[in-house]
């Protein structure tokens, strides 16, 4: 359960922020439950937590959903009354109005760019990918896509886009209500497919990660050994014993809390498709729940978990170091390629680079960074570059020939045009990477 963790730590400005911040809030939450007397500034700092992860991870609004679910809990007191019911709402609404006061002034920013008043534009993206990933053929380059036929054409060179791109766009009238509502039995096949997905692919990796891979690896040394297996399984069984014994504790808090998220995130993303990304935050709350379960434990079995525990993490380094020993390290030429573009920034300052994922530049200490247009039109990306006065163009091989495989031409040596002057090109065992300067 360890590898995970390591394996997400290149997700930059998002997990490794979301988290902490996630584990912070879960633990005020568990004092919050505790008291008695309820002041604003409480509900205030419920509201600015939810806030702090919205502005982290634009979904994370769907968690004040969870502060109902809390506060239904919370104030019940064994007989339901109308009195009841009024603190629940009037505590809600509350944190509703705490959260979008905090939140007003990138709404307005958010506005002056897409045009819409949402808390997110991810909306018409994640209906699209839906759609995309509803059949069984989802590569990457269709995700890609997805992600990039977002909006109208009113703001497309804002958004990502170029004008004249001849995509099938997202008709605005099918929204979300159609969305759910047109069919409503391929919307209830829809969330149990993604249920079914859930539980059999994305949670047993995010505990396991590339452990079930290994297993079944010929070359493995641990290949059919059920022992191993079994032993990468151990956290799991701490956490369904600690919930079992939480239950018979009657120590509902910490189980109100955690399903009250866990709930509302299963709900909700499985209305569109499943992604481990959005469980991971949930991955650290079994470390805690494991602990609490430990401590409880008199001192010679807490000596035994502790040898145990120490077992799972080696044999999850194992695994994860298994899985990525013969493979190219992807990233040493991308951080060859960000040294040399940091030490030009003392020559060219507010550099706009243009790179697919932002990496090269955000090392490189440059105040812009853009993505590379989803296109398979040349012409286009260099429109979308001038109108956007870009100065460099990041192609590489990791993501160019996965996601915008339309323009892994721009890779080949021989390649050349006249708006794009090969700057730099940097290469690292079978990774490259090529710095292009526009001419305009």
């Amino acid at each position: 359960m360890s590898s995970i963790l390591l394996n997400f730590n290149i997700t930059i400005l998002s997990e490794n922020i979301y988290i902490p911040v996630f584990l912070g809030f879960f633990l005020y939450l568990i004092i919050f439950f505790q008291k008695q007397n309820i002041k604003i500034k409480d509900l205030f700092f419920i509201a600015l937590f939810i806030a702090l992860l919205y502005f982290t991870r634009a979904e994370a609004f769907i968690y004040l959903w969870s502060i109902f679910l809390i506060f239904v809990f919370k104030f019940f007191k064994k007989k339901f009354t109308l009195n009841y019911v009024g603190r629940v709402l009037k505590n809600f609404l509350l944190v509703l109005a705490f959260f979008f006061l905090i939140v007003s002034p990138y709404l307005v920013y958010l506005h002056s760019v897409t045009w819409d008043w949402w808390l997110t534009n991810k909306w018409s993206s994640n209906l699209r990918q839906a759609e995309l990933r509803w059949s069984d053929k989802m590569d990457d380059e269709w995700f890609e896509q997805a992600v990039w036929e977002l909006t109208s054409d009113n703001h497309h060179l804002k958004s990502g886009f170029v004008w004249g791109l001849m995509y099938d766009k997202w008709d605005k009238s099918k929204w979300l209500k159609t969305y759910l509502l047109e069919s409503p039995f391929e919307t209830i096949w829809r969330v149990l497919n993604n249920q079914f997905k859930l539980y059999t692919k994305n949670l047993p990796e995010i505990v396991s990660w590339d452990s079930i891979d290994l297993f079944y690896s010929k070359d493995s040394f641990f290949s059919s050994n059920y022992l191993f297996y079994l032993i990468e399984l151990i956290p799991v069984f701490l956490l369904l014993f600690w919930i079992y014994k939480m239950i018979v504790l009657k120590r509902y808090d910490f189980l109100i809390l955690f399903f009250s998220f866990y709930l509302v995130a299963s709900l909700f993303f499985t209305l569109f498709f499943v992604l481990n990304r959005y469980f991971l935050i949930f991955l650290p709350l079994f470390f805690v729940f494991i602990l609490f379960f430990v401590s409880s434990l008199k001192t010679k079995f807490k000596d035994l978990f502790l040898i145990v525990f120490v077992l799972i993490y080696i044999l999850s380094c194992y695994t994860y170091y298994n899985s990525i020993k013969n493979a190219d390290n992807t990233y040493l030429v991308k951080k060859v390629a960000w040294e040399w573009l940091k030490n030009q920034q003392s020559q060219e300052n507010n550099l706009k680079i243009l790179e697919r994922f932002p990496v090269v530049t955000y090392y490189s200490w440059t105040k812009e960074r853009w993505i590379t247009p989803f296109t398979d039109n040349l012409d286009y990306l260099i429109e979308y570059a001038e109108f956007n006065k870009i100065d460099y163009l990041v192609v590489d091989t990791l993501d160019f020939k996965t996601y915008r495989p339309k323009l892994a031409f721009l890779l080949q040596d021989d390649f050349q045009n006249k708006s794009l002057n090969k700057i730099k090109v940097f290469q690292v065992n079978s990774q490259k990477v090529i710095l292009f300067k526009f001419n305009y």
